[in-house]
């Protein structure tokens, strides 16, 4: 909903820019013209998500990888989304601090997010690192972990 200011103005930008994503996608997922023979994708074989699984052990084209990634990817991250649902609905009356619990929650979500993601730059994985910042927060100023002086 917070990107619907930026586009109300073109409503096709957003699929263009998924059609972007996917063309640029494709292209790191294909060995580059300075790599050698042999090699695996730059980007994707750097140790950074699951992607280069898909592409060493889902057999066809790299297109075929790729979209068994993201159909992969959709399932797993709305499977993510809603086991913290569910475990909100069934243990609403136990959860002592709603706050830290979403917080939780977003962090988990993330990371199941982002460890399937299809391009996996480095950069992409400081968003979760720095949830853990409130999750600190949070923690502190509900007395759970306390800071003394040496």
């Amino acid at each position: 909903m917070l990107f619907i200011p930026f586009i109300i103005h073109d409503l096709s930008i957003f699929i263009e820019g998924l059609k972007y994503y996917s063309k640029a996608t494709l292209g790191e997922w294909k060995i580059q013209d300075w790599q050698s023979s042999g090699e695996k994708p730059f980007t994707i074989s750097r140790g950074y998500g699951f992607a280069i699984y898909f592409y060493d052990f889902i057999s066809g084209s790299v297109e075929r990888r790729l979209n068994t990634l993201k159909i992969f990817h959709l399932i797993i991250s709305v499977i993510s989304g809603l086991s913290v649902f569910i475990i909100y609905l069934k243990k609403k009356n136990k959860i002592k601090d709603i706050r830290l619990f979403l917080i939780f929650g977003l962090k988990f979500f993330l990371m199941i997010f982002f460890v399937f993601i299809q391009i996996p730059y480095n950069y992409l994985f400081i968003v979760p690192l720095f949830l853990f910042i409130p999750i600190l927060s949070e923690l502190i100023n509900s007395k759970k972990i306390i800071i003394t002086s040496l």
